[in-house]
């Protein structure tokens, strides 16, 4: 009996130990730089020419307003947009890696600007790599040995941190599917920020990928903090091989701005 008894003690003082030892409660997120850094492989959406059909809600101090929008693209090379409302176009652009051009449609303008232009309109240092993932829903930048990665059980996400130059980036990836969720962007120069998350996952031509985008944008302005607000429903998605066409001829009676 007491041989019994000496091993009942034993054992629960061994499992009162390992409780004090490991609470699951405070288990701090796995850090994986060591380890799975250099192996870790977010989806990614890769492709040749994409068409979306979209429907934009964009909201700032002046109030909201809601248009449509058809987007045509080819990888890494041109990102071709038509913005309507009620049915009738009223802004064309077309964004090349290094230019930006639009098309007012109802006063008969034309623009051409570089790519700051573009950066200073959206707050946001972002490069045409960085805007053609932002719009298929992927990391905005690779992954580098520099990065810091953990993993949080408790929460479904692998979190990515990012430092380039000022700007702070922190990746939220799904562990199940390994999908971009969410990103929050802070530069510490231009006192601005930028979230996104993406949500209501679909297959469009066999890729997985996000159909809701939201953004909010806030930044520095005269001392006052100021607010951007970006939702986008996407109710087409097509991406193949075929090539597409990116018209965008300017009329002679258009003023060059």
């Amino acid at each position: 009996m007491n041989k019994v008894l000496c091993i009942v003690i034993a054992i629960s003082s061994l499992f009162l130990w390992a409780c004090k030892k490991q609470p699951v409660s405070s288990i701090p997120p796995r850090d994986l730089n060591a380890e799975l850094l250099a192996s870790f492989h977010p989806a990614q959406v890769d492709f040749i020419y994409m068409t979306l059909r979209s429907k934009v809600e964009y909201t700032d101090e002046a109030g909201a307003i809601q248009f449509s929008t058809l987007t045509r693209a080819k990888k890494d090379s041109v990102l071709w947009f038509s913005i309507s409302k009620a049915g009738v176009e009223g802004v064309r652009a077309m964004i090349r890696p290094d230019s930006v051009f639009m098309m007012d449609r109802m006063n008969n303008d034309y623009f051409s600007y570089d790519l700051a232009y573009l950066q200073q309109l959206m707050k946001a240092d972002l490069s045409y790599s960085n805007l053609q993932n932002l719009v298929v829903g992927n990391l905005m930048y690779e992954v580098s040995p520099n990065d810091r990665l953990i993993k949080q059980d408790e929460s479904g996400y692998y979190i990515l941190t990012q430092k380039k130059d000022s700007l702070y980036v922190t990746n939220y990836i799904r562990l199940d599917n390994l999908k971009l969720e969410k990103v929050n962007m802070i530069d510490s120069s231009a006192m601005s920020a930028m979230n996104i998350v993406y949500s209501d996952f679909i297959y469009a031509d066999s890729l997985y990928v996000p159909s809701t985008c939201a953004i909010a944008i806030s930044y520095m302005k005269d001392n006052k903090t100021l607010n951007k607000d970006i939702s986008i429903l996407h109710s087409k998605m097509e991406f193949t091989n075929k090539p597409l066409n990116f018209p965008f001829n300017v009329p002679k009676k258009y003023e060059n701005k």
